[in-house]
């Protein structure tokens, strides 16, 4: 996208994944088109406020633009905003992929390009910021990871926008709402310290524990314990990668009653002690710096 500089950058055979960032004047209109299909995550601050169309699309108003969207090949974006200081990460896929595991049609209709200018959810945010983790912090077989990734990404919008939901599904209203999704990923966002409850997360979209623990499983196909476990991890990971807190701080920050409860976890979903993770991502990392998008 025009007037975003990449910080950092890894290509594999199906994907390009890049961290990038800008100041953009107050406010911005942009126009952008790719010739290959380009997943965006924007990192704002929260009263920032974008909304675009497709151009060439029957409607001519414009649509709120989420926190994740998808840039379809060749379709040009005219999007606007309030401006300032922007982060982003960017997947850009190969257009063979693409075809390859959408089969898209020709021509998609406005209320698919609709969905497209938002397919954030829980499983979307989670694969990003996984490849977000990979891109700052190379690992073993890390095309590998992020290759895998990028498919899985790939399936995950068609479903956004194409509604490729189970059919027992399709006409069941007991799944959560985009806007809910989005809460609960800005809420762990802003988590600094401690362990986000169910509870805590049903009481932010207004249901009680356990419905919405089986709105979160009908709708994500995941359980809601194992995502914020996996949450944990992944924030873990990252505390333990990009500084040198010691491990009894980084087991209060992740809500662990002491640094041994946090590294037999840790150990039971890795496979690794905090300290060997630690040691091998510095050792694959070198001493070069990469961009850290937060």
């Amino acid at each position: 996208m025009g007037l975003l500089e990449t910080v950092t950058c890894v290509d594999t055979p199906s994907c390009r994944f890049e961290l990038a960032q800008a100041e953009w004047p107050k406010p911005v209109e942009l126009a952008w088109t790719a010739p290959q299909p380009v997943l965006s995550m924007m990192f704002m601050p929260r009263s920032y406020r974008q909304e675009g169309r497709f151009a060439g699309s029957r409607g001519s108003g414009y649509a709120e633009i989420g926190r994740t969207f998808i840039l379809p090949p060749d379709r040009e974006l005219l999007g606007r905003g309030t401006g300032g200081r922007i982060k982003a990460a960017r997947c850009i896929f190969d257009r063979r992929l693409y075809q390859e595991l959408l089969s898209p049609a020709e021509e998609f209709t406005d209320a698919e390009l609709c969905r497209a200018l938002d397919v954030g959810n829980v499983a979307i945010g989670a694969l990003m910021r996984r490849l977000i983790q990979e891109a700052q912090h190379p690992g073993f077989g890390g095309q590998i990871v992020i290759d895998s990734i990028a498919s899985l990404l790939l399936v995950e919008c068609a479903r956004q926008i194409f509604r490729a939901i189970p059919s027992d599904l399709a006409n069941d209203r007991h799944v959560m709402e985009p806007r809910h999704l989005r809460m609960i990923e800005e809420y762990l966002d802003a988590v600094e310290a401690g362990m986000p409850q169910p509870a805590d997360l049903a009481r932010l979209c207004g249901y009680s524990t356990h419905y919405f623990a089986k709105l979160f499983r009908q709708t994500t196909g995941q359980s809601l314990g194992r995502y914020l476990i996996e949450w944990r991890l992944l924030r873990a990971q990252q505390l333990l990668a990009e500084g040198d807190l010691p491990l009894k701080e980084i087991a209060w920050r992740l809500g662990f009653s002491s640094a041994a409860n946090f590294s037999t976890a840790f150990r039971h979903e890795t496979g690794q002690t905090p300290g060997r993770f630690r040691f091998l991502r510095r050792s694959e990392s070198g001493s070069g710096a990469a961009g850290r998008l937060h």
